[in-house]
Formats: structure tokens, C-alpha cells, sequence
């Protein structure tokens, strides 16, 4: 069965590198502008160490988004050599508290693209591929193109229940053909 690795979200800040809201740990080469040219607020880092996210040299992702206008988001990878934010610099998501996310490996009962073993499982084994998580089954693999791989997935109800982040939708993180790493909706 597939193996995936899923987000929990607390409060309790040790500095880990995983996390939501508040700032980046590490500064981009520059922070990503929204098309109008506006200043895109951070939303979450994800640290790429293996088996959850290995991706050849890339260090971290970031997913930022505009706090005021359309929510869709965009994806930033860093390298190795991405220098810590010691200047505290970045733009906060003013929706979202500051969290840091622990991961818990879950054997899934299914292997990707599955739905046939999906239909069998019990509401709450359907409701945890559905929650955030990297790797495993994408619950909205529909929205993916053929040549996108999954990496991770994180529903806005279980971010911000009561703050429209995404729109009511889901953030998914995959990486195109291309070897690059997307954000987009789903």
C-alpha cells in the first residue's frame, strides 16, 4: 500500500522548519509578486528531506499567495544554499495564525489512482486521504494533469476553519514535467 505523511498542525513554535503562517525560515533568491505586481503574503514551507518530499536540490518550498486579491497561490523552491531569514523579512498572511506542522507516517489502504479500493473503505479511511498530507493517494487527482506528480495536499477546512484562505478549496502541490514545482487549487 502507498505511504503518506500527514500534517498536523500546532501551536506549540520550537522552530521547526515545516510551517504555516507567520514567516519563511529561509529567504528566496527574491519574494514572488503577484501579476498586478503586489506583494504576495507567505502562507506555508514545507521542507523537502526524505522519504516525505525529496526532490533533487531543493531544500525547501514555499507557497505564497495575495492576502487581498485573487488567493490563488504560487509555489517557490529554495535551494541548499538559501540563506536564513534572520531579518525577519516577508510579508505575513494576515488570515493566518502561526503554526508549525508535525508529520505522522500513515500506511494508506489504497495505492494512487485506486478508486475502485477507495469506494470500499469506511468514511473515516476516506476522510484521512483526504486531509493534509504529502505523498500517497491525491484525493483530487482529476484536477492533475497526466505528467504532474502529487507531492502534498492541504484542505482549507483543515487549515483555517473559519477564514476563506483558498477560496473553499484545496491547495495541492505537484511537481510538472517540467521538474518544477506548482501550486494551484483543486
Amino acid at each position: 500500500m502507498a505511504k503518506s505523511y500527514l500534517m498536523q498542525f500546532v501551536t506549540d513554535l520550537k522552530g521547526r522548519m515545516d510551517r504555516i503562517g507567520g514567516l519563511p525560515s529561509h529567504l528566496p533568491d527574491s519574494f514572488p509578486a503577484g501579476p498586478n505586481g503586489e506583494e504576495l503574503a507567505f502562507v506555508a514551507q514545507f521542507e523537502c528531506i526524505a522519504p516525505r518530499l525529496e526532490i533533487p536540490g531543493i531544500k525547501f518550498i514555499q507557497v505564497y499567495q495575495d492576502p487581498v486579491g485573487e488567493p490563488w497561490p504560487y509555489a517557490v523552491t529554495l535551494g541548499h544554499d538559501a540563506r536564513e531569514n534572520i531579518e525577519q523579512a516577508g510579508l505575513r498572511h494576515p488570515d493566518l495564525s502561526r503554526l508549525e506542522i508535525v508529520w505522522h507516517e500513515y500506511e494508506e489502504p489504497v495505492e494512487p489512482f485506486d478508486w475502485d479500493g477507495v469506494e470500499a473503505l469506511s468514511e473515516t479511511e476516506e476522510g484521512i486521504l483526504q486531509s493534509a498530507k504529502a505523498g500517497g493517494l491525491c484525493y483530487l487527482d482529476s484536477t492533475l494533469n497526466s505528467d504532474e506528480q502529487f507531492l502534498l495536499q492541504i484542505p482549507e477546512g483543515d487549515l483555517s476553519p473559519d477564514n476563506r484562505i483558498f477560496g473553499g478549496l484545496t491547495l495541492l502541490v505537484v511537481l510538472n514535467s517540467n521538474g518544477e514545482v506548482e501550486a494551484l487549487f483543486g
